[in-house]
C-alpha cells in the first residue's frame, strides 16, 4: 500500500497551487527572467528530496530500535 507523509501531501498541494492556479498568471505577469520557472521546479524537487530523506532517516532509526 502506498503511504504519503503529511509533508508530501502539503508539497503536492503547494505545487498544484503554484503551477495550476490563477496565481500562475500573476507570477508569469511579473516579467521575471526566463529561468524563474526552473527555480520554482528546483525548489520543489529539493523540498521533496528533503522530505524523502527525513522519512528515510526516521524509518532507519525505527528499524534499528526493533532490531530489523
Amino acid at each position: 500500500m502506498l503511504r504519503y507523509s503529511g509533508h508530501a501531501i502539503l508539497l503536492m498541494l503547494g505545487a498544484t497551487f503554484l503551477f495550476h492556479s490563477p496565481f500562475t498568471q500573476w507570477w508569469a505577469g511579473l516579467h521575471l527572467p526566463w529561468y524563474s520557472v526552473f527555480i520554482f521546479w528546483l525548489l520543489l524537487i529539493v523540498l521533496v528530496a528533503l522530505d524523502n530523506l527525513s522519512n528515510t532517516a526516521g524509518k532507519d532509526e525505527e528499524d534499528n530500535k526493533r532490531g530489523d
